[in-house]
């Protein structure tokens, strides 16, 4: 549905409305900004900013958010925590025998969905504040009573090592910027 709006050297704000979708075959949408101007320069600038897709035939009152806002939306689809440091933690939890703890880990906000995970397993050890054990794996549990769009129930893995209902941290292993992702992408 195209609209062609003439551009002029001031600011301006563009509203287009009663645009139809045919949703019973509709797989894709892209939204498609071009300027078709033969009189336009290489040193001539065009910005596009505050864009705003409603539902509806009619546009409501652009409604800006904040950048929190955006962060807290985009983390409702995938969150990578923080590992700047050594040693950064992600959770604590138990033992549950020599080889295996369980770690809640708290979302900063409830995700879309319940999220898959992704990370390497050597990238992560378990720390009880005197030795760090190396993991062998890391999931979330299937166990689906544990699972929520706020919190993964991780279980992490190791060779031996690990002393039976006694706390340990998830932590980076020896190394800042590891990466572990949660997604809920569509």
């Amino acid at each position: 549905a195209g609209s062609n709006k003439a551009l002029t050297t001031s600011w301006q704000t563009f509203t287009i409305e009663n645009i139809a979708l045919d949703t019973s075959s509709i797989t894709n949408l892209a939204v498609v900004i071009w300027v078709d101007d033969t009189t336009i320069t290489a040193a001539d600038e065009f910005y596009i900013t505050a864009i705003q897709m409603n539902q509806g035939a009619t546009a409501i009152t652009f409604q800006p958010k904040s950048s929190i806002r955006e962060l807290m939306d985009c983390y409702r689809h995938c969150w990578v925590p923080e590992t700047a440091q050594v040693l950064s933690t992600i959770g604590m939890g138990t033992a549950f025998s020599t080889t295996t703890a369980f770690i809640p880990v708290k979302f900063p906000v409830p995700m879309r969905i319940i999220p898959t995970l992704a990370a390497t397993a050597s990238d992560w050890a378990l720390d009880d504040l005197n030795s760090n054990v190396a993991l062998t794996a890391l999931d979330i549990t299937t166990d689906s009573t544990r699972q929520t769009k706020e919190t993964a129930f991780m279980r992490a893995v190791v060779a031996a090592g690990l002393s039976a209902n006694k706390p340990w941290f998830l932590v980076s292993n020896s190394a800042a910027n590891k990466i572990m992702t949660f997604s809920a992408d569509l």
